[in-house]
């Protein structure tokens, strides 16, 4: 078998493994070109000396770059990366123009910038949730400043692929990174731009106490005349006041009292309300 015969043979069957695995469908292309373009050399010199004097002397090269950024490309779009698959589809077709492009490495430092927004948009809506339930531990009043400020932080960080919090925190992706159920979500999601905003969110605590008041009833029912009976005694032995209340100067400082004056409680009489 001649020279030139052996590697008609290597590049088909070069050509015929890429297709077959499937992830090297530039390559494939390439090879079967250049068992077309060798067809008819009589020696492997002769197809050599014309391949280096033609575009597929760069081209294998090329088709391995390419089938990598195929890969790359697509695994930002299934991660919902799209600016980042954008650059690397970009930079296929400038190879598809003119080989030479491959050499140009700038496009890996855009898209490397595009992932690492990204991640740090997932770090920070992540830790955002943290500084939420964190809020839901402390006591708020004393707290909030904190609150404001490491939220803020954090929403300095969101970049990709929004900067607004209610818009990311639609999207399913940003939704999967919270360790809570749709309920939870939810609450999440509305109570933080408000946190943010330094604005007082009593939603949770009213419903907690709506609860637990429809609870109580329930619960004191069949003790209700023992609790009068004992609230009547309570009241003879407790003092009652009464003082101004000056607020400070914003609406989350805290009050002070003066000319406080001290009386006995009165006695209350419950009478019991009749039925029909």
């Amino acid at each position: 078998m001649r020279d030139i015969d052996k590697a008609l043979k290597l590049y088909t069957m070069m050509a015929d493994r890429c297709e077959k695995n499937g992830f090297s469908p530039h390559q494939a292309k390439v090879y079967r070109e250049m068992v077309e373009f060798m067809r008819g050399c009589e020696t492997a010199e002769e197809a050599s000396v014309k391949i280096k004097n033609s575009k597929y002397y760069l081209a294998p090269g090329a088709a391995v770059l390419q089938d990598n950024l195929s890969a790359m490309e697509k695994a930002c779009r299934e991660i919902n990366m799209p600016e980042a698959a954008d650059v690397y589809k970009k930079k296929i077709e400038e190879i598809d123009a003119d080989p030479k492009a491959m050499y140009e490495t700038g496009y890996e430092r855009t898209a490397g910038n595009i992932k690492t927004q990204y991640m740090e948009t997932y770090n920070a809506f992540m830790i955002i949730y943290v500084i939420y339930m964190e809020s839901r531990c402390r006591n708020i009043m004393s707290y909030r400043r904190s609150i404001v400020e490491m939220l803020n932080e954090e929403f300095k960080k969101l970049s990709r692929p929004s900067s607004d919090f209610t818009v990311l925190a639609k999207l399913p992706k940003f939704r999967e990174l919270i360790p809570a159920n749709d309920l939870g979500y939810a609450r999440f999601t509305e109570a933080v731009p408000k946190l943010a905003a330094n604005e007082p969110d009593y939603t949770e605590n009213r419903r907690w106490l709506d609860d637990t008041f429809k609870q109580m009833k329930e619960i004191i029912k069949p003790e209700r005349e023992a609790i009068r009976e004992t609230g009547k005694g309570n009241i003879a032995r407790t003092m009652q006041s009464a003082a101004i209340a000056v607020p400070g100067d914003s609406k989350t400082s805290v009050y002070t009292y003066t000319d406080e004056e001290t009386s006995p409680m009165p006695v209350i009489t419950f009478t019991p309300k009749k039925s029909g």
